[in-house]
């Protein structure tokens, strides 16, 4: 993403570090959840790289198919 600064050291750069580090941290009812470490100039960068990321995420999870989880609510109307 054009927003996130490179703080990887020269080495780590030439050693292939990925600019962004994605972790699995953990599994649940639902899903997994993700965790994407990356670093910008500021917060305002920060957040609109975090939005772009997760509307990227979206649209690959339906590209490939992939159900998106939600839960429902089902709403009974208890009539004297």
């Amino acid at each position: 993403h054009p927003l996130c600064a490179d703080k990887r050291s020269d080495d780590e750069r030439r050693g292939g570090a990925p600019l962004a580090v994605v972790r699995v941290v953990d599994f649940t009812r639902y899903g997994c959840d993700l965790r994407c470490t990356f670093w910008s100039k500021d917060a305002g960068d920060g957040y609109a790289v975090m939005c772009d990321a997760r509307l990227a995420i979206k649209k690959q999870f339906d590209e490939q198919g992939i159900a998106w989880p939600r839960t429902a609510n089902t709403l009974h109307e208890n009539k004297p």
